[in-house]
């Protein structure tokens, strides 16, 4: 091979790249300091004004903007179909290096925030009524206003913008709260597709995201997904209604992985509903929520579901509404109930084929309101509940069949409306990390009966538990709730050696210790234990360490095969043994 001639394609491509990019796009820098051209072709002649540099930019752009606080014109910013803003990076004024600022980006320590001269002014900091066909990314932003982004649509256009590390945060409103974080007004003839990622909703008083107005005519489909995204300090987290003309074909999809719900209560509005998820006065032919490894605590509610005047079923088969939660924690969501779903419209017999709610692989511990109920039911209405822990015995207040499991308000004698599979658990303590709200951990301890008692086909096909930190399946078999436990610390434990999702590999317990516990190398005995471990190999022993189920190291010893553990309290515990060839943990039982 000729590399001489390789080496001069190469250096003669990335030559026409970067002399050719330029006029298919370009980046646009944006610093409220920049004292320079402000023509936007660099940071030191940065626009000082967004608008400015999102008027002077072409789809495929990338607008860059500096710190500071960047005040909204008087009715909004409007953004441009294909240009992509982002945000957090160093002002040039700082005298950085302008190789550096790029380097130096992060949007914590340099936050880019897009606000109002006049907190109290109503109008969003961006109004989205144009196409943005081309998912234009807005990433690192905070906004900090009463109404933040707001869509209003009123013709044929297809929405699909994309926000990434951005803050949502209210401000200026009663109690110093704004009104919504994420608004759509109106989509008349439209298609709005929205996702978030790795974002933070707070301190707003209606909701965090909303969804309102009806819609007399024309079609209609909404669909929002978030990823790795907070909800808290508001009076709602996500909340839909009055959505479209129920003759019409339309309707809302929401898919929410890996999210936090938490302290969403009604503190400042009378009349209004707090909680997590609120889908009220639905005229839609369709509405499906999807909830997969998210928590839920101190919330007034987890769901709250107005069902009225919502089509049975869609004409292409199926329940037109579903709201089904994989792998979810509920904790202490006690304010009103955990679940309300009622429909005030339709006669019972209408819902009972048809479940709305589906709890599969969940925890939910005490949220158990002042009446002792944790869900409330209209007639007819089909809950099905499977491999789950929860707080209530097996039966219901008025002592009715165990497959009920749970109390009703108002349960109909005739209709088997709870539907609980014989994997579920109730009234075993699930044994959080730490239950308390002011140092809350839902994490599991080693002993809880959560551990290897979820189904692995009703687990959110995800690597990662919720932070990012455990394997979603260890010991091969998924846990219940949001969090894998990991017997030898957060992150420290080795990859299944399974297909997840093959239906072969049905839960089937805990994993049993059995007398003599052998890994490849090595044995130890007896377990349980009860003063001493001794530990059998061929292989010369170098150390041992003891680690407890929160992964927090007790003890160690060197070249050593006898362990004295007379003075070790209960309870479930892991050797980290290292030889000279490897390092394994065993996992024992101290009596």
């Amino acid at each position: 091979m000729n590399y001489s001639n390789l080496r001069f394609t190469s250096l003669l491509f990335l030559g026409l790249f970067f002399i050719l990019s330029p006029l298919y796009s370009a980046t646009v820098y944006v610093d409220k300091a920049a004292t320079g051209n402000s023509n936007g072709s660099n940071w030191t002649d940065a626009f000082i004004d967004l608008q400015v540099a999102i008027n002077a930019s072409t789809s495929g752009d990338i607008i860059r903007v500096a710190e500071g606080d960047y005040y909204a014109p008087t009715i909004s910013y409007r953004l441009k179909n294909g240009v992509d803003i982002y945000g957090g990076y160093p002002s040039a004024t700082r005298g950085i290096s302008l190789l550096l600022i790029e380097a130096l980006r992060n949007t914590r320590n340099f936050p880019t925030i897009l606000t109002r001269n006049r907190i109290g002014a109503s109008n969003p900091i961006i109004l989205i009524n144009n196409s943005l066909h081309n998912q234009p990314i807005i990433n690192g932003i905070n906004f900090r206003a009463i109404n933040c982004v707001e869509v209003n649509v009123n013709t044929v256009h297809k929405i699909f913008p994309k926000f990434i590390d951005c803050i949502f945060e209210g401000a200026g409103a009663l109690n110093n709260r704004g009104e919504n974080g994420f608004l759509v007004t109106n989509a008349k003839d439209s298609h709005v597709d929205v996702q978030f990622t790795n974002c933070e909703f707070k301190n707003f008083n209606s909701a965090c995201l909303k969804v309102k107005k009806r819609i007399s005519d024309g079609f209609h489909v909404m669909s929002f997904a978030l990823d790795n995204c907070k909800f808290y300090d508001s009076n709602s987290g996500i909340n839909t209604y009055d959505l479209v003309n129920p003759t019409l074909f339309g309707g809302l999809i929401i898919g929410i992985y890996n999210c936090m719900f938490y302290n969403l209560k009604n503190t400042t509005l009378k009349g209004a509903k707090g909680g997590a998820i609120i889908i009220d006065g639905h005229n839609s032919i369709s509405s499906r929520t999807q909830v997969s490894n998210s928590i839920f605590y101190d919330n007034d509610a987890v769901l709250t579901a107005q069902l009225s005047n919502l089509h049975i079923s869609q004409p292409f088969g199926g329940s037109s509404c579903q709201n089904t939660f994989n792998n979810c924690t509920f904790y202490k969501n006690n304010g009103h109930r955990a679940f309300s779903l009622y429909d005030k419209d339709q006669g019972f017999a209408d819902w009972q084929e048809t479940p709305i709610l589906f709890l599969k692989n969940c925890i939910s511990w005490d949220n158990i309101n002042a009446t002792g109920k944790w869900i409330e039911l209209d007639e007819g209405i089909h809950v099905e509940v499977k491999n789950s822990l929860l707080e209530m015995t097996n039966a219901n207040s008025n002592g009715q069949s165990a497959n009920f499991a749970v109390s009703l308000l108002n349960p109909h004698p005739t209709i088997n409306r709870i539907k609980v599979n014989s994997q579920t658990i109730f009234a075993q303590n699930p044994q959080f990390v730490n239950s308390s709200l002011s140092a809350i951990n839902l994490r599991v301890q080693g002993s809880s009966p959560a551990i290897n008692a979820g189904y692995n086909l009703y687990s959110y096909r995800n690597n990662k538990d919720l932070g990012g930190v455990n394997l979603r399946l260890l010991d091969n078999i998924v846990d219940m709730g949001a969090y894998e436990f990991c017997e030898l610390g957060e992150g420290r434990c080795n990859s299944i050696t399974i297909d997840p999702h093959d239906d072969d590999h049905t839960p089937r317990g805990k994993i049993a210790i059995k007398d003599n516990s052998v890994s490849n190398q090595i044995t130890i005995f007896p377990n349980p234990a009860i003063n001493q471990i001794n530990l059998k190999t061929i292989i010369p022993i170098i150390s041992v360490e003891l680690i407890d189920t929160k992964g927090q190291l007790l003890c160690s010893w060197e070249n050593e095969q006898k362990l004295n553990i007379q003075n070790l309290p209960k309870g479930l515990y892991i050797l980290k043994v290292t030889t000279s060839e490897s390092t394994e943990s065993i996992r024992f039982v101290k009596e």
